[in-house]
């Protein structure tokens, strides 16, 4: 969850930044004087469409307003998704899963951390999210006799979901060739890292399929 007085920070910066008063910077964004010192102080939020028209007078994004440094703002993000994730699957908040899922999202954030704020896409990085602490729950629910085959059409789902995202032209220029085949290559990875533990666990208890 963002911080109010973080925010108001922020915002203040944006203000000293154009060198407007509290007075034109409010009329800028049609509110008072006092409603920007609200802000400034945490004790109050702009609503949703100030928010954005301040973002955009600021140059950075929503999110990076409300959240801060970008590598703050995807954790916090995830953090966010997590909660509602479980709230969706109907659990109860449980530090031992909490900490898994975070650890799930934790090579999503990274990966986008390093590719950096530019050229963020927060739609996409919510649905590959999504996807991920998805398939985690998904995989604690499944028995191992049906593993093999969910892992593949999961596998397939998270690639059909980047070509989706690269065919479109509002998102093509987020993905080039390279961040496509790195993704791709880390799905494919994943399903490896599956059928090795698949392998393993036949392996170990001496059978012949886990397909029945």
């Amino acid at each position: 969850m963002y911080d109010k007085k973080l925010v108001g920070e922020r915002i203040k910066n944006i203000r000293l930044q154009s060198g407007k008063t509290q007075e034109i910077f409010g009329e800028i964004f049609s509110a008072s004087k006092g409603n920007v010192a609200m802000w400034e102080k945490g004790k109050t939020l702009p609503n949703a469409e100030r928010l954005k028209k301040i973002s955009e007078f600021g140059n950075i994004s929503v999110d990076q307003l409300l959240y801060g440094d970008f590598l703050v703002m995807l954790e916090n993000i995830a953090k966010e998704k997590i909660n509602g994730i479980l709230r969706e699957n109907g659990l109860d908040y449980d530090k031992d899963l909490y900490d898994k899922l975070m650890s799930t999202a934790s090579g999503l954030i990274i990966s986008f951390n390093e590719r950096g704020s530019d050229s963020f896409d927060p739609n996409l990085f919510n649905r590959l999210l999504e996807h991920y602490l998805q398939l985690e729950l998904d995989l604690g629910d499944r028995d191992l006799d049906s593993l093999t085959e969910f892992a593949f059409r999961r596998t397939l789902n998270a690639q059909e979901l980047v070509v989706e995202y690269h065919d479109d032209s509002k998102a093509k220029k987020y993905l080039d060739d390279k961040n496509i085949d790195e993704f791709l290559s880390n799905i494919s990875d994943k399903y490896e890292d599956i059928l090795h533990y698949i392998d393993d666990f036949r392996e170990r208890n001496n059978l012949d399929s886990l397909i029945e």
